[in-house]
């Protein structure tokens, strides 16, 4: 399995796919991108990746910010 030496690309994966949260989407797309860039692959694909990462980073904070406004209603 590919690995940075600490995580391998499925473990960064199934993180970023278990992420609950903003921080924890955040975490594993730092994680994913260390796995890529020690792994030497093309610059292009890790840009590919901020991009997506930033529109579903959004994402997860929007629904952070409904969560809390709901939370506050209580």
């Amino acid at each position: 399995m590919f690995s940075n030496g600490d995580l391998t690309i499925r473990e960064a994966a199934e993180q970023l796919l278990k992420a609950q949260d903003e921080t924890g989407f955040k975490i594993a797309i730092r994680d994913l991108k260390r796995c890529f860039k020690q792994l030497e692959i093309k610059s292009e694909y890790l840009m590919e990746i901020e991009r997506r990462a930033y529109y579903l980073s959004n994402e997860y904070s929007e629904k952070d910010t409904r969560e809390q406004m709901q939370s506050a209603k209580h």
